[in-house]
């Protein structure tokens, strides 16, 4: 791959480029170049060099060379093939260099060439260089490259420039030669790299995946970019390695390496990837279950639903190496199939959900499922069980029940289906079945109307059944619920076990029902998908004594016999029955004992049994509203319960046989508390378990009370407080509160009253007078707001807001109030200090910080206005504190409101001043100006926020029309930090002007060398195209030569120029023939014959029409010889204003074809002896 280059090649001359001149010494060094000894400067040093040789394409190599100290010894040289085009992408170059000791004992220095770590060569022979530098000499594609040899590579340039902050330009025909590409965050990426990682290591090559196209975003792109290329939005990319052999269970990593075009990258690696070769994993025992969303728990897996809807369906598949990374399901009317729905994405979930379906009753359904792992393994399973759609409730006609310790009337009763229990404390069924397999359990509950189920004894399950024993026993006996199956085995429930609310160690068993309570037996069934019906197997009403039990159609008169009352007391009650019935209508009649009230009446599986039979002195204090604190006594107590539920109108009055003794108590008890209290009728409600009045007895004791019956019910004979008791609500909430009024905030008083009533009843609250200084307001739930005046002189007041509270009693009692003065102390009133920004239609509201920024190149004014608002009584000015240095001056001052702006109080009193900025000549820097509102009412001053306004002057050093480039946090140089000064910024020069201001022309702008000349600028600011050091300048180029292009251009330049001439000659001379008054001062004292004939031809009579071309031509001449004086006046000649202008006129020098030189200045017309004359 190398060869041996011994001989040292003759030393080459100076050649010229084809087509170009050279000249010699164009450039003369400065006095103080050279430092130093000039042999020691121009010697030759140990030195050694490698340069990448990228042309010929066909042949790349690399070339190594070193020289010893003064030619001391021959020189080194080795040329290295590449395989490879070393411009097309990045690769690591690394010369090392390492010393081998010899037999002599002198050490022989060795260099190895490395390309991207692989080794191309070795040199030996090499000097020692003991202070070694290293340069690097770099050349873009586009611009003049010095040839070298490899034959002659020691015929190297002998100048050594040390150079700072080095621009690489472009070639000098390009109108971009000093852009500035890739500057402040335009580096684009140029190419995007893959590799593998494990633990963060590189386990792989880096492979070019990627290469963006590059968007044309500034003028000068066009060298780099891709016109075709978008320059907004985002382009997705999919990366992708092949070719690789990793481990299976094994965690990789993607690493992506964006590189620029100058060369820096950033890496950048994905999480983890796992390599997993096994698709995912079915759970065998429960693969995949449904769910059914009317069921009691719809998240319970079953196989049945009473949706004709929906599916649902959960499944476990899973992958513990890779995870899943999507589900798929679908549904069909048999297994596999996907009519119902096709396969549908469900994420990482393993769950679906389909609520649009139509599915039909008795009919099965399918789910299948496809799980994907993030390998891209899949798996599939397909349901084969299926969900069944079952929407028809149990049959339960066909059931047989004998119930336990129930027995019928030995009389005809309505309704017919009333049974008779005698037992307070059992009650059972044997229950004989047809089994229906839909159906999932049956259940034996108790409840206490027909409309409730299981309020006495929780529903309980029976039993499983099968098709020999398809019979049950189920019975309460002893506070305990037995089971017995047909087939002898028994199993025993204790009630505190079905309590639901309450821990089982807190309750005890027991199981005693209150004599003329109804009962209903019921069987509750319900299938697989949790459609239940019910079913009254009996409705038994507890008759401990059947003799307490009336046929309303057996009595002779509509009052209940008289055994049923006690002479004994004064207030027995007499009870009569209104209305027909039908035969057999029957009630339960018993007066009740204290035995009887006492009893402890209890069901411990209910949550919450109520019974109806309680003991009064143990109640009393638990009463509804009409009742409170009214009870003074309790009478006879009696209970009366329609069997079978059947509605019975009743009329309940005082018993008007009482005799003799009797009498006489009833009279002096009535007399003594005649003003006080009054007999009444009171009733348990036994589902609300208060004591509730059914009405009060007139004082004659002859009209009844009525009573409309429908369940049992225990009533009471007593003796209450003629007037309902009420008491007024108690205020809770302090009634006082302070308002301090804020000068830059409309603000309210907002307070929640709270009062409450003893009776529990509802409260309504009420305002009883208005506010002085503002607007006040009180629902009726008790929010009380107060909004205070916009137009009030006081600085402090109080406002005394009066206000009731009403309670809401039922109909009959009659409501209490309490009252209250709710006081208010505001301070600061609405004495507002509002100030505002205004610029551009907008007002910002005071405090308010506000930056206006403004190149320091702009010259004009900055204007903006600031507001101030308060009360319309206040006197108010602005106050200003300000930098100077600057002039902000007040344009204006008006008592409005800033015009065009919405949302503005009204109601206040303003004052407007408009400002204008004006800078004081050119410079940046932040100048900012506060102000804030003075204002005084009744002797008392305050101050209003400030609005702060900053001018930032934003420094702008570029001339000539250079425009701003900025960092990269600041690109588009928007950033107010500008105003601080220009470091960080750079000026983006246009074609023809240079320097880091663009102050410097450009002088080889408009020059064109032909290469390989290149442009040079003298010590006299003048270009020149000269040949380069050890450039090829004398060759003429095949085809357009320097004269072919230079002898048609002075051709053509000296045309146009003489047409000019000729034109201007002839305008000179028409208008000194046509001008009527003209006076020539060069030539004032003689009459020449052109002058007399033109003052015949002006005396001449004339028509109107030539008059008017006259009249007009005379105008064109005059404006000619306005030009024509300012071009041939002299100093002293009389022009009038015309001798009085100064703008130069352009000047142009002869152009030099072998300086290359165009000059353009301007020159004073009065200075000029003949500007036309080149």
């Amino acid at each position: 791959m190398s060869r041996d280059l011994s001989q040292p090649p003759p030393t080459p001359r100076p050649t010229r480029a084809p087509g170009s001149k050279l000249i010699e010494n164009a450039l003369p060094l400065p006095d103080d170049t050279l430092q130093g000894d000039f042999d020691e400067i121009n010697r030759i040093h140990s030195a050694c060099g490698l340069q990448i040789l990228y042309e010929p394409a066909d042949s790349p190599a690399i070339l190594l060379w070193c020289t010893h100290d003064n030619n001391s010894f021959p020189a080194v040289r080795e040329l290295i093939s590449l395989d490879f085009d070393p411009s097309a992408e990045f690769h690591n170059y690394t010369l090392h260099f390492f010393s081998i000791a010899q037999d002599t004992g002198y050490r022989e220095w060795t260099a190895r060439v490395e390309v991207d770590g692989a080794m191309l060569g070795v040199v030996s022979g090499l000097p020692s260089i003991p202070q070694a530098r290293v340069t690097l000499l770099a050349h873009t594609k586009a611009n003049f490259v010095p040839p070298l040899d490899p034959d002659n590579v020691l015929d190297r340039w002998r100048s050594v420039v040390k150079l700072r902050d080095l621009r690489l330009p472009q070639p000098t025909s390009e109108k971009c030669r000093y852009g500035n590409a890739f500057v402040a965050g335009t580096n684009p990426i140029v190419a995007y790299s893959g590799a593998v990682f494990w633990n963060e290591t590189q386990v792989s090559d880096w492979q070019v995946l990627y290469k963006p196209c590059i968007p044309c975003l500034h003028d000068c792109d066009y060298l780099h970019c891709d016109p075709k290329c978008r320059d907004n939005g985002f382009t997705e990319v999919r990366l992708m390695l092949a070719g690789l052999k990793l481990k299976d269970g094994e965690t990789y990593q993607f690493g992506v390496k964006a590189t620029l075009a100058n060369g820096q990258s950033a890496v950048s690696l994905s999480t983890g990837q796992l390599v997993d070769t096994t698709p995912p994993e079915v759970d065998n025992e429960a693969p995949l279950f449904y769910n059914d969303p009317t069921a009691p728990y719809p998240y319970a897996p079953t196989n049945y639903t009473a949706s004709t809807t929906e599916i649902r369906a959960v499944w476990i598949i899973s992958d513990n190496e890779s995870l899943i990374m999507e589900h798929f399901w679908a549904i069909g009317s048999a297994p596999k199939g996907t009519d119902l729905q096709p396969w549908t994405s469900v994420g990482a979930l393993p769950s679906g959900t389909n609520s649009q379906l139509v599915l039909t009753n008795g009919r099965k359904y399918f789910v299948s499922v496809r799980s994907v792992n993030n390998a891209g393994l899949a798996t599939t399973y397909y349901d084969k069980i299926g969900l069944t759609v079952m929407t028809d409730p149990p049959e339960l006609g066909n059931i047989n029940a004998s119930l336990v310790g129930v027995k019928d009337f030995d009389f005809e009763v309505s309704p017919p289906d009333a049974k008779m229990q005698t037992d307070q404390s059992v009650v059972g069924a044997t229950l004989r079945f047809n089994l229906d397999k839909s159906v999932e359990y049956y259940e034996f509950c108790i409840s206490s109307a027909e409309d409730r189920l299981d309020d006495i004894l929780p529903c309980i399950p029976a039993p499983k059944m099968n098709e020999s024993d398809a019979g049950v026993t189920v019975q309460i006996r002893n506070n305990t619920i037995q089971w017995n199956d047909f087939d002898g085995s028994d199993e025993n429930i204790t009630l505190r076990s079905l309590n639901r609310n309450s821990s089982v160690e807190s309750l005890r068993n027991r199981f005693f029902l209150e004599p003329g309570k109804t009962i209903y037996i019921k069987l509750h069934a319900c299938t697989k998908a949790y459609v239940c019906a019910n079913r009254t197997l009996s409705k038994q009403t507890i008759v401990p004594d059947e003799s307490l039990v009336l046929q309303i159609s057996s009595l002779k008169t509509q009052a209940l016999p008289v055994e049923f009352r006690d002479a004994d007391r004064l207030d027995m009650p007499e009870v009569k029955v209104i209305g027909s019935y039908p035969n057999g209508t029957s009630l339960y009649f018993e007066k009740l004992t204290d035995e009887r009230t006492k009893a402890d009446y209890d069901s411990s599986a209910a949550s919450h049994y109520k019974p109806y039979i309680v003991h009064p002195e143990w109640t009393k204090h638990r009463t509804g509203r009409l009742l409170t604190r009214r009870i003074r006594e309790f009478g006879t107590t009696f209970a009366i319960s329609p069997i079978g539920r059947a509605t019975i109108e009743l009329q309940v009055a005082r018993s008007q046989q009482l005799t003799g003794v009797n009498a006489a108590k009833r009279r002096t008890r009535r007399d003594a508390a005649e003003d006080e209290t009054v007999d009444s009728l009171i009733y348990w409600d036994a589902d609300e378990q208060l004591w509730q009045l059914a009405g009060v007895f007139d004082t004659a004791a002859t009209a009844g009370l009525p009573v409309s019956l429908g369940q049992e019910r225990m009533f009471a004979m007593g003796s209450i407080s003629k007037q309902p008791f009420n008491s007024a609500p108690v205020i809770q909430s302090e009634l006082t509160g302070s308002l301090t009024v804020r000068d830059d905030v409309l603000v309210e008083f907002k307070r929640q009253l709270l009062a409450v009533d003893p009776e529990d009843d509802p409260v309504v609250w009420e305002l009883r007078g208005d506010a002085k200084f503002g607007q006040a307001s009180l629902s009726a739930d008790g929010l009380l707001v107060y909004r205070p005046s916009y137009t009030v002189d006081e600085l402090e007041w109080t406002e005394s807001l009066p206000l009731v509270v009403t309670d809401q009693p039922p109909a009959g009692v009659p409501a209490k109030q309490a009252r209250g003065v709710f006081q208010l102390s505001v301070s600061g009133g609405q004495f507002r200090t509002d100030i505002y920004f205004v610029r551009d239609g907008t007002a910002l509201k005071g405090p308010v910080r506000e930056v206006i920024k403004q190149e320091e190149t702009d010259m004009r004014g900055i204007r903006f206005a600031i507001s101030c608002a308060t009360s319309v009584r206040a006197t108010a000015k602005l106050s200003l504190r300000s930098p100077g240095g600057h002039e902000l001056s007040m344009l204006s001052s008006s008592a409005q409101p800033p015009a065009g702006i919405d949302n503005l109080p009204k109601e206040a009193k303003w004052l407007t001043n408009v400002y204008e900025f004006r800078p004081k000549g050119r410079g940046h820097g932040r100048f900012s100006f506060e102000f804030a509102g003075v204002f005084e009412l009744n002797g008392s001053v305050r101050g209003s926020d400030t609005a702060e306004v900053t001018v930032a002057l934003l420094a702008m050093p570029c001339q000539n029309n250079g425009t701003c480039r900025g960092p990269e946090w600041d690109p588009d140089c928007s950033d107010v930090r500008r105003a601080d000064g220009y470091e960080g910024y750079w000026c983006r020069c246009p074609v023809g002007w240079l320097g880091d201001r663009c102050e410097l022309a450009d002088p080889c702008a408009l020059l064109r060398c032909d290469p390989p000349l290149v442009c040079r600028v003298g010590d006299d600011g003048s270009a020149s195209c000269i040949c380069p050091p050890g450039g090829d300048c004398e060759t003429p180029p095949p085809g357009i030569s320097l004269m072919d292009w230079l002898v048609p251009t002075l051709i053509a330049l000296g045309v146009a120029l003489v047409l000019a001439g000729a034109i201007i000659g002839a305008v000179m001379l028409r208008s000194r023939l046509r001008a009527k008054k003209l006076v020539n001062p060069v030539n004032a004292g003689s009459d020449s014959a052109e002058q007399r004939e033109a003052q015949e031809m002006t005396e001449r009579p004339i028509s109107s029409q030539q008059g008017s071309e006259r009249a007009e031509t005379t105008a064109q001449d005059a404006d000619v010889e306005e030009v024509e004086t300012a071009i041939d006046g002299s100093t002293d000649a009389g022009g009038g204003v015309l001798g009085e202008r100064s703008t130069p006129l352009p000047v142009f020098e002869a152009w030099d074809p072998h300086q290359a030189v165009v000059k353009g200045h301007g020159v004073d017309k009065k200075n000029m002896s003949d500007p036309f004359n080149f």
